[in-house]
């Protein structure tokens, strides 16, 4: 869901002429993204997984302040946009998952993957 927010803002700052900010936008990123994997080593891919997911949650709001400062767009004007697709899609995971908690282990993977998925 993060990429599906910053991916945008990408293609709006080239679109500006503000390509030196994104730039400078690439190298942040990838060093925090790189740091925090480098810290969730120990744990093993589910840390890594974990780190991945933080660090780019964390980095979210930072990243939209930087792409649409100074411009017309405000961090306001993407976070209506993002609210009521990001909610419903929290809603509906919640709700798969719990259909997940449901079911348990007493169906076999793929029926429940259909179940789940479906559910979603």
């Amino acid at each position: 869901m993060i990429f599906a927010i910053i991916n945008p803002l990408g293609w709006l700052i080239f679109s500006l002429g503000l390509v030196a900010r994104g730039l400078k936008v690439a190298p942040v990123l990838a060093t925090i993204m790189i740091a925090g994997c480098a810290v969730a080593l120990p744990y093993g891919p589910k840390g890594i997984a974990f780190a991945y997911s933080a660090v780019l949650t964390l980095w979210v709001i930072p990243h939209i302040w930087i792409c649409v400062h100074g411009t017309a767009i405000s961090i306001r004007d993407i976070l209506v946009a993002v609210s009521r697709p990001l909610a419903s899609g929290i809603l509906a995971g919640g709700l798969a998952f719990g259909v997940r908690i449901i079911c348990g282990q007493s169906i076999s993977p793929l029926p429940r993957l259909f179940l789940e998925a479906g559910y979603l």
